[in-house]
């Protein structure tokens, strides 16, 4: 499935810079320099580099839906922790799957629509990291997860569309929310471990995993090289042959996969190091 829609989305793609990516320009061509690297006509992407490394996503997805395959066949695993792995590791597939795409049609155009669909990427693998850890925390159930992450979507485009084009501000409240929401979940872990301290199920609710501190340290050093290769002048904005902003891609890839393997760690623990 995940296959099929990262392959398709490339065909898409090439067919749209073929037919000269029709729609209107960014804004970022007006306002600011859209991340640096100076735009082309030529070739399929206008950005080739923050275009392709948007692809290190592919991978990743691709894994992810794979793992989430093996939880879902597994039968050593109870019902509901092999129902929670592979809906919430397929979630995560499609989110990072969108999350690439998005990205690579808009740096592939640096059209509105393509800003749009980078937003809709933004706000997927957000929603879906932010989801998994409030199902651990007891919050919401798979039910919740299976529908909110279209609501987040939705409230994200809502937003995009309607009230602010600019994704930071909705970025930074995501980020605060999974902090908050991740902390929630290591309570409740910690708890069903101090209930039965003695029983096999203990084991079932580890504390904080390494993946956890892994995607945060790939997030940090991506959301510093995203600022330093913002705008022109920055440390990271020389216009040499490697773009900042195309280093941030492969950093926050990694960052996804890394939320995926926490997650999965975490529902399942016996699994999922």
């Amino acid at each position: 499935m995940v296959t099929g829609l990262l392959l398709a989305a490339t065909a898409v793609f090439v067919a749209l810079a073929r037919a000269g990516w029709p729609g209107t320009p960014s804004r970022c061509l007006r306002d600011f320099v859209c991340y640096c690297e100076r735009p082309t006509l030529e070739g399929l992407a206008r950005q080739p580099w923050n275009a392709w490394s948007s692809l290190a996503c592919a991978p990743f997805a691709v894994q992810v839906a794979a793992d989430a395959a093996g939880v879902r066949t597994d039968r050593s695993l109870d019902e509901p922790r092999r129902r929670a792995g592979a809906e919430v590791g397929l979630l995560f597939a499609i989110a990072i799957a969108i999350e690439g795409m998005g990205s690579l049609y808009f740096h592939g155009s640096l059209t509105n629509w393509g800003a749009v669909l980078d937003a809709v990427g933004i706000a997927a693998i957000g929603g879906v990291v932010l989801l998994a850890a409030l199902l651990r925390g007891g919050v919401v159930g798979i039910r919740g997860v299976r529908w909110g992450l279209p609501a987040v979507v939705a409230g994200a485009l809502v937003y995009r569309l309607f009230l602010v084009p600019v994704m930071a501000p909705l970025f930074l409240v995501l980020v605060l929310a999974i902090v908050l929401a991740e902390r929630r979940a290591q309570r409740a872990e910690a708890g069903r471990r101090a209930e039965a301290p003695r029983s096999r199920g203990a084991d079932r609710w580890p504390a904080r995993g390494p993946w956890f501190a892994r995607g945060m340290w790939l997030f940090g050093i991506g959301a510093a090289v995203l600022v330093l290769s913002a705008l022109p002048g920055f440390p990271l904005c020389g216009g040499g042959l490697v773009q900042g902003h195309a280093l941030w891609h492969l950093l926050a890839a990694g960052a996804s996969w890394a939320c995926w393997r926490h997650a999965r760690w975490a529902l399942v623990p016996e699994h999922g190091s």
